[in-house]
Parts: structure tokens; C-alpha cells; sequence
């Protein structure tokens, strides 16, 4: 929205704001709670609605930051924290006509420096999504799928998150839905295509399309062939995009046994149980999650793509055991090895528990993956604590009974003095010598004892 020129905004925001408000442009100014205490004639005229209805009320399009909406707590985080917020919001006028618009919320600070309004400024793209929808429609390309198949249509926004949706996809609703990543509903082998396509058309401003492939409730292979254009404003800049997605019978661009590769390795990947293995992206972010990861960790697939691995670190020593994570990635680049790294795990539950593990990677084009191969230590942990402490308990025993032995033997060592003090015969005077090297021996054992006791603890210091 080329409404406003940031840097003028900063150093002269009350001038700015008088100019604007004499302008056409449409304008909302809103308490710290999103109730509205300004409203000029051309927002009325838009949304349908009398400056009375709308003065002291809560701005329908603001809606509440506790709404359980991404985009809207995103938003109220954002203009809290003293931020500008630029986006794409819509709305139901009085009359139940759609709207949407390109929109630019900015806090206003008061004397003290503390935020009490924010200003809104809008452009109405309703008809160009209009216009955009009705290019789907008589796009050529989609004259082929099949009419017996719902159609699919949704809108995002440059980085893929999904903003609108006509009805929920597989078990989800439309509410779980919007808000979260277009990717997560992607078969992975064609996640790293759609990002690409989807950046071109944000770049480049022209349709696209791509076919992907994924697997229904049968359990049968289901082929989609996706149509993607871009939603512009009226100054040309690209603001979402919208994706219309139907069932096809068969794929065009791309190679079915190549496919079919790479599902059976997926599907391969995906029962293995018996372990935790998880894939990394170049970005640190996880792209692959098995059913062992699954399993201990509590998380399921669709709830840890594309999250940072960072978030199965345990808290209480996270910033060690990140730098010893960085340190070991560091390794694995230059040297091609990695050592085996023992760190404390969280679980979607709080739960901490000890793993340990080994880092791998493998190149896709200039990309390099990496794949994290754990295992639950704490049945061993447990048993090591257990061992520690036995072995302490034995120790104690030890250095008691080796004391206990050692005073007979002083006292016996004692009454062999007193014995050569008196006058004795070749054959006793031999028997006493005999009798001090057997009590020497014994002596010198119990020492040994004692001091074998006292290792663990030399260890220790």
C-alpha cells in the first residue's frame, strides 16, 4: 500500500495524520482496545455502515486479540509492541456483501511515550479478488478436472500461510485450517516445488500451476493439479495468492515411478518405530518425522513440520545444549563426522527425559539436510543411578569391614612386641616370625581394602 510514507510518518506523524484525514482515504482510529473513536465518510461508505454504528464500538475487522485467529493475534502482537502491521483483512458488510482489504495499522504514542490508538488505513481490493477468482474459472488448464470432485480454493499470503478456505481439508476444519502453513498439507516429496512455484508468482506477479500427489481414506494414490495466481492491488503489488485445487485422474509433469519411489522410502521412513529419526531442512526446521519421534516425543507430524528442532531441547539447560547442537552441525559440515551427543529431550507434555544421538546429512541440488537419529536413554540412565548407587552402598561395607579388620590385626601385631621382650627359646622366636608375616599380610589386605573403597570418591573430587 503506497498510501504512506514511512519516514515522513516518523518525524512528523501528527502533521501527517491531519493531511490524511482531510484525504479519501479510508480511516479508522481505534482506542488501546480496539473500540473506535474515529471514523471518516469514506470508511462508512465502504463498509455499508453510519458513523453512530460504528463510533464506541470494536472494530469488526480488528476483531479481539484473544481471538484464537493466527492472523489476528499476530496483528494485535505486532501494533502492542509498537510495530506497523501491513496485511490483507475481510469483512461482511451490513447487506452480506464480502469484502477485503489491503490494510495498514500503525500505534499512536501519547506524551508519556506510551501507545493509547492506532490508526488504520485501507484500500478495497474486493473486486480484484473478484477478478481473480473468475481467471481461475475460465482458465483452460482446469477444463479437465474432474466436476464430480469438490473444488479446493484458497488464499495465502507470500509465505505461505493460509488465509482463507472455502471448506476444511481431510480431518480438519476450516477454523483449524486458516493460519497454519499451506505446506503442512503437502505430500513432503512435493513440499520444496510448491515453495518454489509460490515464491516465483509472489516474485514474478503471473499464474501458475503444479500437480502433486498424496493418498485418500482408501488408502489409493489421488492426483490434484493446483492453479495458483497472484492477487493484486491497484498499485500492482502482489498482496496473497489465491490456489484452486480439484481431483484429476491422472498426472501430466510428472514421472509416476519416480513417485512411487520416493513414497515407498517415505512410507518405509514412517514405520519405523523402533527409534526416533527426524530430517532438518537448511534452516534448521524439521521436514520428516517418524512414528518413533512420534512415540516419545507426543507430538504428531502435522504438529511438528516445519517447526525448529530446537523445540524438543529441554529448558532447564537449553543454551549448552544448543551451542553443543551447533558445535556437532559445525563438525558434521567440515569434517564429515559427528560425535554422539547426549542432551535432555521435552516432550508436548513438559516431561524431560535424557536421549542421545547422531547427526548425519545428505545433499538434494545445493541443499543440505540433516538427519538427527535418537535414542531414549533414561531406562539406561535409571539403571546407571541405580549402579552408582549399589556401588556406593559396597563401598561403604567395604571400608567399614576393612577398618574392623584392620584393628585385630594391630592389636595381635601389639602382643608379638610384648612376646620378643621376654626370654624365648630358637623354636618359639621362629613361631613369632612366622606368626608377624601371616599378621602383616592380613594387615596389608585390609589397607588395600580401604583405600579400594576411597577410588570412587578420589574419582569424584
Amino acid at each position: 500500500m503506497q498510501l504512506i510514507n514511512h519516514q515522513i510518518w516518523r518525524d512528523n506523524p501528527d502533521a501527517m495524520l491531519m493531511d490524511l484525514l482531510k484525504s479519501d482515504v479510508n480511516i479508522t482510529i481505534t482506542d488501546i482496545l480496539g473500540r473506535i473513536i474515529y471514523v471518516n465518510d469514506q470508511f462508512c461508505e465502504l463498509s455499508g455502515n453510519s458513523k453512530d454504528s460504528l463510533l464506541g464500538e470494536v472494530n469488526a475487522l480488528f476483531k479481539s486479540d484473544l481471538h484464537s485467529d493466527p492472523v489476528y493475534k499476530d496483528l494485535w502482537q505486532t501494533i502492542k509492541n509498537g510495530h506497523v502491521w501491513k496485511g490483507v483483512l475481510s469483512d461482511i458488510a451490513p447487506e452480506g456483501r464480502l469484502i477485503w482489504l489491503e490494510t495498514i495499522i500503525m500505534p499512536i504514542k501519547n506524551e508519556c511515550g506510551s501507545i493509547d490508538k492506532f490508526v488504520a488505513f485501507y484500500v478495497d481490493v474486493t473486486q480484484t479478488t473478484k477478478n481473480n477468482f473468475k481467471i481461475i474459472e475460465k482458465d483452460s488448464n482446469l477444463r479437465k478436472i474432474k466436476a464430480s470432485f469438490p473444488k479446493v480454493v484458497l488464499s495465502i499470503n507470500e509465505s505461505g500461510e493460509i488465509l482463507n478456505i472455502n471448506h476444511g481439508i481431510k480431518n480438519f476444519n476450516v477454523k483449524e485450517i486458516i493460519g497454519n502453513s499451506l505446506y503442512l498439507y503437502i505430500n513432503p516429496i512435493f513440499r520444496e516445488m510448491v515453495k518454489n512455484i509460490v515464491k516465483l508468482v509472489f516474485e514474478e506477479g503471473k499464474p501458475s500451476q503444479y500437480e502433486t500427489m498424496d493418498y485418500n481414506r482408501e488408502g489409493s494414490q489421488t492426483f490434484f493439479i493446483s492453479q495458483i495466481t497472484p492477487v493484486m492491488n491497484k498499485y500492482g503489488r502482489v498482496i496473497s495468492a489465491t490456489i484452486s485445487t480439484q481431483e484429476v485422474d491422472e498426472i501430466q509433469g510428472i514421472e509416476k515411478e519416480l513417485i512411487d519411489n520416493e513414497e515407498k522410502y517415505r512410507t518405509l521412513f514412517q514405520s519405523i518405530n523402533t527409534g526416533i529419526i527426524v530430517v532438518i531442512d537448511p534452516d534448521r526446521n524439521i521436514i520428516e518425522w517418524n512414528k518413533g519421534a512420534e512415540q516419545a516425543f507426543g507430538y504428531s507430524e502435522i504438529e511438528m513440520l516445519g517447526k525448529p528442532l530446537t523445540k524438543l531441547i529441554g529448558t532447564k539447560s537449553r543454551k549448552s545444549h544448543i551451542s553443543i547442537l551447533l558445535k556437532a552441525v559445525k563438525m558434521l559440515d567440515e569434517q564429515n563426522t559427528s560425535p554422539t551427543i547426549e542432551m535432555t529431550g521435552l516432550k508436548k507434555n513438559g516431561t524431560e527425559f535424557p536421549v542421545e544421538f547422531v547427526l548425519s546429512k545428505c545433499h538434494k541440488g545445493n541443499k543440505t539436510y540433516y538427519c538427527a537419529m535418537m535414542l531414549d536413554i533414561s531406562k539406561r540412565k535409571s539403571l546407571e543411578e541405580k549402579l552408582q548407587t549399589k556401588t556406593k552402598e559396597l563401598e561403604e561395607v567395604l571400608y567399614r569391614s576393612a577398618h574392623d579388620l584392620n584393628e585385630p590385626f594391630s592389636s595381635a601385631k601389639d602382643l608379638i612386641d610384648l612376646l620378643r621382650e621376654e626370654q624365648l627359646n630358637d623354636r618359639v622366636l621362629g613361631l613369632i616370625d612366622m606368626m608377624e608375616t601371616t599378621i602383616e599380610k592380613g594387615k596389608s589386605l585390609s589397607e588395600n581394602l580401604i583405600e579400594a573403597s576411597k577410588i570412587s570418591r578420589k574419582n569424584k573430587i
